[in-house]
């Protein structure tokens, strides 16, 4: 239990480390919120905070944008996109890379273990792979459900994370498949 809460504070000082300098946040008529220059829309249940954090790969500069709507401390919905340097994509295989990212958050806690991994079929993007994983023991209910989806240059995650009190599957099964890309007109 501690462990997993450990992983969520982790990812929380994460996002806070971030910059302040903030990108657009649309919200569309029908509810849902996203970003011209991130290309998406989601279904955040309310208007998330945006942070941007600044890394190197080799010696070319580039940003990760997170989108955050924390429902109290313990349900996270995040929303981030890199655009990495073209040749970052010869040196990898986008499957095996979305995997050990999952592997990786696995491996961070004790009480969380991968519960299943679907490959997405037919969804506009050029790689999608939803991983689900779970708290073996009862009591905790922690669960992660995390979206990686590769589009052009443009690496997505979209996350749900809960220490405990989790969101139903319902809810979280509607925020993960409500990811869509967006093309704003000019």
């Amino acid at each position: 239990m501690r462990k997993l809460q450990v992983v969520v504070i982790f990812l929380i000082l994460i996002f806070q480390a971030c910059s302040s300098d903030k990108p657009d946040v649309i919200t569309t008529k029908s509810g849902l919120y996203g970003s011209k220059k991130g290309e998406f829309l989601i279904k955040f249940p309310e208007k998330p905070n945006v942070m941007i954090q600044e890394n190197m790969l080799a010696n070319q500069k580039f940003d990760a944008v997170t989108f955050l709507c924390s429902m109290g401390i313990e349900q996270k919905y995040v929303v981030s996109y890199v655009d990495f340097p073209p040749p970052f994509f010869n040196s990898i295989d986008i499957e095996q890379f979305f995997d050990q990212s999952a592997e990786a958050m696995d491996r961070s806690s004790d009480y969380i273990t991968m519960g299943s991994r679907t490959v997405g079929e037919n969804d506009g993007f050029d790689k999608s792979i939803t991983y689900k994983m779970f708290s073996p023991q009862t009591n905790i209910n922690g669960h992660i459900t995390m979206k990686m989806i590769k589009a052009g240059t443009r690496i997505y995650t979209i996350m749900y994370a809960a220490a405990r009190n989790r969101a139903s599957n319902e809810v979280v099964d509607e925020f993960v498949n409500s990811f869509k890309l967006y093309k704003p007109k000019q």
